[in-house]
C-alpha cells in the first residue's frame, strides 16, 4: 500500500507536469486569421454588389424588351388591319368586272405586290415577336435566380453575425 502511494506521488508530478496548456497564438497567426476572415466579408460584399447589379441590368433589360414588345405588337395589327383592307380592295376590284382595263390591271398587280410586302413584313415582325418573347421568358428566369441567390446570400451574412 505504502508502495503504491510512493508511485503515485513520484508519477503524479511527472504526469501534471508533463500535461501543459498550448501556448497562445502569436501575434502573426491572428493577424492572419482576422485578415482571412477580413478578406472572406470583402468577398461576400463584392458577390452581393455584383448580384444586385445583375439583378438591376436584367430588370432594365426585360423593361426594354417589353417595351419592343409591345411596339412590335402594334406594328403587327396595324399591317394586319392594313392588309385586310388591302385584300377587300383587291377582292372589289375583282369582283367587279371580268375584263379589267389597263390602270385597273396595274392597281391589282400593285395591291398583289402591297399584300405580299405586307405578308413579308408581318412574318418578319412575328419573328422578332417569337425572339424577343424568348428573350423575356430567359430575362425572367435569370432575375429569379439572382432574387434566389441574393435572398441565400443575405441569409448567410446574418448567419455570420
Amino acid at each position: 500500500m505504502k508502495n503504491k502511494l510512493l508511485i503515485y506521488l513520484l508519477l503524479f508530478p511527472v504526469v501534471v507536469l508533463s500535461q501543459r496548456f498550448p501556448s497562445p497564438p502569436s501575434t502573426a497567426q491572428i493577424n492572419n486569421i482576422v485578415s482571412q476572415q477580413h478578406q472572406m466579408m470583402m468577398q461576400q460584399q463584392q458577390m452581393m454588389r455584383m448580384l444586385q447589379r445583375n439583378y438591376e441590368t436584367d430588370q432594365q433589360k426585360l423593361a426594354k424588351a417589353k417595351g419592343k414588345k409591345v411596339k412590335i405588337e402594334y406594328k403587327i395589327r396595324t399591317l394586319k388591319n392594313e392588309l385586310s383592307t388591302t385584300r377587300e380592295d383587291l377582292s372589289l376590284l375583282q369582283g367587279s368586272d371580268m375584263k379589267l382595263n389597263k390602270k385597273q390591271q396595274k392597281r391589282k398587280k400593285k395591291l398583289l405586290k402591297t399584300l405580299a410586302k405586307m405578308n413579308g413584313k408581318i412574318a418578319k415582325n412575328t419573328e422578332r415577336l417569337r425572339s424577343i418573347n424568348s428573350d423575356i421568358a430567359k430575362l425572367e428566369t435569370q432575375i429569379e435566380e439572382t432574387s434566389q441567390e441574393i435572398e441565400k446570400e443575405n441569409k448567410k451574412t446574418k448567419n455570420s453575425k
